[in-house]
């Protein structure tokens, strides 16, 4: 069944800003037994940056779709085995709106739009979605801050959200990280019904480009991962913040041998307020970080350098005692299987041909466990002109499967 079939099948009708596709369900197409892409159901260009899981083999994909006037607005698709359940636009802002997180939390979905635009503030708008028929219940804009990741609070029904403030206004081009400045951002967002609000936010940080990557919120206070500015070069750094403000409890930060550039991912390891983390230094190779963080008045640090270079993390997933690390390296989208020592045991490349014998440019975006020993990483890619989204699953060898 080609693309034009199953545009007709799906008889969608596109609303517009924020609005609803109702589509008559069908079996999601794959070019081959292992891809999975989620039908195009007006033929614009898409772009996936998260996936959640909302019940068992249903999914909630977050990107962006290219509009007639090459803006880009939020997009979000539920999909189940039969098909699309539904699609939804938001426009949350007038300029290039790029997807960046997607959360489920306590039978509630969570989103984050982020505004890039060129002449404009930096801007993030915090979604609450209905899982049902993804519908926004409510949404919060907070200016001059990109937030890179979010979490429940576990001790509320609010959320975390971590990011950076920028000093970009009106009157300025746009973001020079070589001249401008960010701050370690952190709020915590409370929602009743159609409101979300600040319930506390905080900005910390030196001269220079501080930012928070990730954040892992626990029961004696807000862990966030960092890279900490300075003005001989960025260092990655760990911070405890107060639960209750966001104040600074404790932090640690060290400089590498080169710098370290980017923050890839982290996940718990199974200690007690134990993380893993990835970073990537500016000679492309890949620095492993075992945190522990026994009391909120000790950082531990444990790091180690892997054989991989250049690649474009996406997701570091834990796997018992093993790993499983995506990105993106050198126009290649790669899945990675590492031992406890991270040295590899298993290299995978999603290549284009095993999509459809017409795609070009894949590349794999963010992704989820979902049980079994299996986890599903979102994929975008260029068919004809067009960018598609779809999704793989795989194992625990980092192996392509059903």
């Amino acid at each position: 069944m080609n693309k034009t079939t199953i545009r007709l099948a799906l008889s969608c009708l596109v609303a517009l800003s924020a609005g609803f596709s109702a589509c008559e369900r069908e079996a999601l197409p794959q070019s081959n037994a292992n891809f999975r892409n989620i039908p195009n159901s007006n033929g614009l260009s898409k772009r996936v940056a998260d996936v959640v899981e909302i019940a068992p083999n249903e999914y909630v994909f977050w990107g962006t779709e290219l509009q007639s006037n090459n803006q880009w607005d939020l997009y979000a698709a539920r999909v189940n085995a039969q098909g699309i359940v539904w699609e939804q636009r938001y426009q949350a802002n007038s300029i290039d709106d790029q997807a960046i997180c997607l959360r489920w939390y306590n039978n509630e979905l969570w989103a984050v739009g982020y505004q890039n635009g060129i002449g404009t503030a930096e801007n993030s708008t915090v979604f609450k979605i209905d899982a049902a028929n993804g519908s926004a219940l409510s949404s919060l804009n907070i200016t001059t801050v990109k937030i890179n990741d979010m979490k429940w609070d576990g001790l509320s029904s609010g959320v975390i959200v971590v990011g950076g403030t920028s000093d970009v206004n009106i009157n300025k081009p746009e973001f020079n990280a070589s001249t401008d400045t960010r701050d370690i951002f952190v709020a915590n967002l409370m929602s009743s019904g159609t409101t979300t609000n600040i319930y506390w936010q905080y900005a910390y940080g030196f001269a220079g480009m501080d930012e928070a990557k990730t954040v892992y919120p626990t029961n004696t206070g807000i862990i966030a991962f960092t890279n900490v500015g300075s003005n001989n070069g960025q260092q990655t750094g760990t911070i405890i913040m107060n639960n209750n403000s966001g104040g600074v409890i404790n932090q640690r930060s060290f400089d590498y041998a080169p710098n370290t550039l980017d923050l890839g991912t982290a996940v718990g390891n199974g200690q007690t307020n134990g993380f893993e983390l990835v970073a990537l230094t500016n000679n492309g190779d890949l620095v492993r970080q075992s945190v522990s963080i026994p009391t909120n008045s000790t950082i531990n640090y444990n790091n180690q350098n892997t054989s991989i270079q250049n690649l474009q993390v996406q997701n570091l997933f834990a796997n018992g005692s093993d790993y499983l690390l995506t990105g993106n390296n050198n126009g290649q989208a790669k899945i990675y299987k590492l031992d406890n020592n991270f040295a590899t045991q298993n290299d995978v490349t999603l290549s284009a041909a095993q999509i459809d014998p017409n795609a070009t440019n894949v590349a794999i975006s963010r992704g989820i466990s979902i049980g079994n020993n299996q986890f599903l990483v979102a994929v975008n890619y260029t068919l004809n002109g067009v960018q598609e989204i779809g999704y793989v699953k795989v194992d625990s060898n980092g192996n392509i499967i059903p």
